[in-house]
């Protein structure tokens, strides 16, 4: 099964939502099949630049005693939350990316904990990165949005946690 491509930049959001998500994971993990090595570390270095260049951007609206914007600063209080509760949870498959980085591996397998609140978490996250997206095009920042493919990973990453979460079998990345 390929990405849902014929949906809009946001838009793709939409065809996740549900009226009465389930409260609980159908599977106790989520397995992200065929993960792309290169391109994960590239999405994993552009959402660093992206935090660092955000926080500088806070950082600089404060000291100049002006209201930071508030896209940042609801991408930062997100990005401190989900490391703070899920950190551990992150260290193992973060672990196994750097290995296959180090040893050349093309694609690895990751898999995640899906909890109570995975669901609602990632579409929060994937919404939020939507908006930071569109910061990033309008208010002219060092780091632009990501390119078609880091995007296109986000998305897909996204919609396995979903997907899965809500019973349907993994899908391979198709990239």
């Amino acid at each position: 099964m390929m990405l849902c491509v014929d949906l809009p930049a946001g838009h793709w959001l939409q065809a996740l939502e549900r009226p009465d998500p389930p409260g609980q994971p159908a599977v106790p993990e989520v397995t992200l099949e065929g993960y792309p090595v290169d391109l994960g570390w590239r999405y994993r270095e552009h959402m660093a630049e992206m935090l660092r260049e955000l926080r500088l951007i806070v950082v600089a609206a404060r000291e100049a005693r002006d209201e930071p914007p508030q896209v940042p600063q609801r991408l930062l209080a997100l990005a401190d939350e989900l490391v703070e509760r899920y950190a551990a949870d992150m260290a193992h498959p973060a672990e196994l990316l750097e290995k296959a980085v180090v040893d050349g591996t093309d694609r690895i397998d990751l898999r995640y904990p899906l909890l109570p609140e995975s669901r609602t978490v990632l579409l929060e996250y994937a919404r939020t990165m939507e908006e930071v997206d569109a910061f990033s095009w309008s208010e002219s920042m060092i780091t632009v949005a990501p390119d078609d493919r880091v995007y296109a990973l986000r998305r897909w990453i996204v919609e396995e946690f979903v997907h899965q979460y809500d019973g349907r079998p993994p899908r391979r990345w198709p990239g």
